[in-house]
């Protein structure tokens, strides 16, 4: 199917403002605002909360593992999209290299939280971000993806470089739920070793999400779970932590739990990653 959609902001294009589908029947026939034209091959939906989402693999294998198609769902959704991966593009005379680009761009209705499922192991390092629909992006845009490695590591998501520190999980699904106006905000289940992260639409919103080596630790403390909070406990915890193991970056302790009983804390302790090459991105993206 294919992915990508034409936008009229005014009403000038289209009957009335809205958004043509180019081929993709699991969203075209299964969205009621959307009707199917056979003269243009597509669909014209007078709903205009669509947009594209872009995901690629910069991990080393990035143009040798085959891991699609890729399957996106979103909750509550009535249809689930099919994206395949680009075409052999690389050869030696008539005869192909197997090198193919882990790129995606899929077709998403924005404000909904997605399932992607990888066909094989997601890539164990990954950037979202979402199209621009406008020239200066649209910051309320949003959408979170739901991702899980079938592996007992960490997972880390940056945006700009940074890390973006999760909400940590408390008793019974307690804690605050994702900030979606906040790019890279993000909840690690480690239990089910999934990730929820939210990619807006802000013009620099760029997640970087990377499976990591950690090492996991659990500590208790004989206190009162309010008072742990009322005096800014998880944040003491990750100071004093570095402090006693020399850890000068203080983004790689991550407290992913807070239970009461006493205060139990879960908390991963991840290495130092690499920073985003850009450089290396536009390199691959030149010789596609």
């Amino acid at each position: 199917m294919n992915n990508y959609l034409i936008h009229d902001h005014s009403g000038t294009f289209l009957p009335q403002k809205g958004v043509l589908l180019a081929n993709n029947s699991w969203i075209g026939d299964n969205t009621p605002a959307c009707t199917k034209i056979s003269a243009i091959n597509g669909h014209y939906c007078t709903d205009e909360d669509f947009g594209v989402l872009e995901y690629e693999s910069i991990a080393p294998d990035f143009n040798t593992r085959i891991m699609w198609p890729v399957y996106l769902r979103f909750d509550g959704g009535n249809w689930t999209s099919e994206t395949n991966g680009w075409r052999e593009w690389m050869w030696n005379g008539g005869e192909p290299l197997n090198k193919r680009l882990g790129r995606f761009v899929s077709v998403v209705k924005l404000h909904k939280t997605y399932n992607m499922t990888f066909t094989s192991m997601p890539p164990e390092d990954m950037t979202f971000k979402i199209q621009k629909r406008l020239p200066q992006g649209n910051s309320s845009d949003w959408v979170i993806v739901k991702l899980m490695w079938p592996k007992p590591n960490s997972i880390r998501v940056e945006v700009g470089g940074q890390s973006i520190r999760p909400i940590s999980l408390l008793d019974n699904g307690g804690e605050t739920p994702l900030n979606t106006s906040l790019c890279g905000s993000n909840k690690f289940f480690y239990k089910n070793y999934t990730i929820h992260f939210v990619v807006t639409g802000d013009p620099n919103c760029k997640v970087r999400v990377t499976l990591t080596n950690s090492i996991q630790l659990t500590a208790r403390f004989a206190m009162n779970i309010d008072d742990f909070f009322r005096d800014d406990g998880v944040t003491r915890f990750i100071n004093r932590m570095c402090a006693l193991l020399s850890i000068n970056d203080t983004s790689r302790v991550k407290v992913v739990g807070v239970y009461a009983g006493s205060v139990q804390l879960v908390t991963v302790i991840e290495p130092s990653v690499n920073a985003l090459n850009e450089s290396k991105n536009a390199n691959n993206t030149a010789q596609f």
